[in-house]
């Protein structure tokens, strides 16, 4: 399946000006507390550094039933439109749900009940630094506060978050997941973030220590490459030709290891695209209608 609709053109790591900065001050810190410097790098990798709501994304905002998602100790800023079958929407990497209001009405109109929530550290929602790790068990959490949840449409660093959750949770009563442009792996965003900070390696290692150390696991354990073998659940991946953070040949590569997967081309549309473009967004909305259908008449 493809799509040629839309514009090209997409920034690369998310707030890259701000982290172009940062890796100054870390530099010169690191030349006089190397120590210091790593913690404030492993620090740095893990915030979002989370812009507030543009006026659109606000207004959608607005207009959604608000509540409050429980997660762990406090509790993230969540939104629901419509009334049917759920549909939970992911947003990504420094984002907030607010940038996912384009699939909003399609789906609603579709007659499915969409919700979506913040992030940690995103958006409304509590909190500083997050992670993937982190980003899945609020998935998970959300999935089951909203139960029961049909499917799930997932972007960016929001659906390598979801992936990386669904391969291992087999419990989970989904009837589809669609994912827009996943990057296939952590050490992928690590070394973009790597690079706009311009880190000398030594910097880079103790990055690939912390998150040994903090999760038990290597950098490595954290990629699709074969754990989306694991992923059970039907599910689109939607791919940009023009991709230039999850590039097109890593989308393919995980399609052709999903099982049950299906890949969806676009071209023209970069990164976020697909998340406005209205042919793309009426797949994803008739995706979900025959998943349905098929799991009614099943």
């Amino acid at each position: 399946m493809t799509s040629t609709n839309g514009r090209q053109g997409e920034r690369g790591y998310p707030n890259s000006s701000a982290l172009q900065t940062a890796g100054k001050i870390v530099r010169g810190l690191d030349s006089i507390h190397p120590a210091l410097a790593s913690a404030v790098v492993n620090t740095l990798f893990r915030m979002p550094f989370s812009k507030s709501p543009t006026p659109a994304e606000r207004a959608a905002l607005d207009g959604a039933d608000r509540m409050d998602l429980p997660f762990r100790s406090r509790s993230l800023a969540a939104y629901a439109w419509g009334t049917g079958p759920t549909v939970l929407l992911i947003h990504g990497w420094a984002s907030n749900a607010g940038a996912m209001r384009h699939l909003v009405e399609p789906l609603v109109k579709k007659g499915f009940r969409v919700v979506a929530f913040d992030a940690p550290a995103h958006g409304s929602s509590p909190g500083r630094t997050s992670d993937a790790v982190e980003y899945g068990s609020a998935i998970r959490e959300a999935i089951q506060f909203f139960a029961p949840v049909h499917g799930i449409f997932a972007h960016s660093f929001g659906a390598t978050s979801t992936l990386l959750m669904l391969s291992e949770s087999d419990d989970l009563p989904i009837a589809a997941v669609v994912v827009n442009n996943p990057p296939l792996e952590l050490e992928m965003l690590l070394r973009i973030f790597a690079a706009s900070l311009a880190l000398p390696e030594h910097l880079v290692h103790r990055i690939y220590d912390h998150v040994k150390k903090r999760f038990g696991k290597p950098v490595e354990y954290f990629s699709l490459r074969e754990r989306i073998r694991s992923v059970r659940i039907p599910g689109l991946l939607i791919a940009d030709r023009d991709d230039r953070l999850a590039t097109f040949e890593d989308s393919e590569l995980i399609a052709s290891r999903w099982a049950r997967g299906q890949l969806f081309t676009t071209e023209g549309l970069g990164h976020q695209g697909a998340l406005r473009d209205g042919e793309v967004i009426e797949e994803i909305a008739s995706y979900f209608k025959e998943r349905l259908q098929s799991r009614t008449v099943a």
